[in-house]
């Protein structure tokens, strides 16, 4: 097995199995600006969530003390901004449409969209790997030199976006559901489910290249 197979075999075997009951869960949140921060006060450290109202100021959703690393599943936001600046064990985002999601800090397992529609994801830290199921027009912005998506079944319009050093041009890659991509600076690799140590280099006449002056402010470009 070469070294390719093995990282996408073993991003494909932790997806089934890594789990938590320390959850917290954000319900309902629409056109809102949502952050994920690292607060200290006093001597001790807390991870705060905080969301911007109609009234423009910051609101305390969630906090907790730091020391135990939280998934956060998001359930029917809509129309909502996410910004992680603190480190978190698992991300999902399940039944969420037209948001933008942007990690700018360490995520121990995956990066979830479950049964979610027209998300912008801006990938600035390493994740383990991202995984998408029952969604569709999810386009991911990727920063970091080498994440693996595992693509499930009834995916439809889901696009990789590799930025490129500088950010003078990306890649944008189709994604096909049931299977597995490495998308890395040096190459990017596709391999089936049923498959996973036949792997196929992407093909550069299979990619748009295309200039970045459509990313915008915080690494955000529209759904096509």
């Amino acid at each position: 097995m070469n070294i390719l197979s093995a990282k996408i075999r073993e991003a494909y075997e932790s997806s089934k199995i890594l789990s938590t009951k320390d959850t917290i869960f954000i319900n309902g949140l629409s056109n809102l600006d949502i952050s994920i921060e690292n607060v200290k006060s006093g001597s001790e450290l807390w991870t705060y969530i905080y969301y911007v109202g109609s009234n423009k100021r910051r609101h305390i959703y969630k906090k907790f003390k730091k020391g135990i690393l939280y998934s956060i599943l998001f359930m029917q936001c809509i129309n909502s901004r996410i910004l992680v600046l603190d480190d978190i064990l698992k991300i999902t985002l399940l039944h969420c449409e037209k948001c933008q999601l942007s990690t700018r800090n360490l995520l121990t397992g995956p990066l979830e969209f479950i049964k979610c529609k027209n998300i912008n994801a801006d990938i600035r830290t390493n994740h383990p790997y991202i995984q998408i199921d029952i969604s569709e027009g999810i386009h991911i912005y990727q920063r970091t030199p080498e994440i693996v998506y595992i693509i499930g079944k009834s995916c439809d319009n889901i696009k990789g976006v590799i930025l490129e050093s500088g950010l003078e041009k990306i890649k944008k890659v189709p994604m096909i559901p049931s299977t597995i991509v490495l998308f890395s600076r040096t190459g990017i690799y596709q391999a089936f489910e049923n498959n996973l140590d036949k792997i196929d280099l992407i093909e550069k006449n299979h990619f748009d290249e295309e200039p970045a002056k459509t990313i915008v402010t915080l690494g955000f470009s529209p759904v096509d």
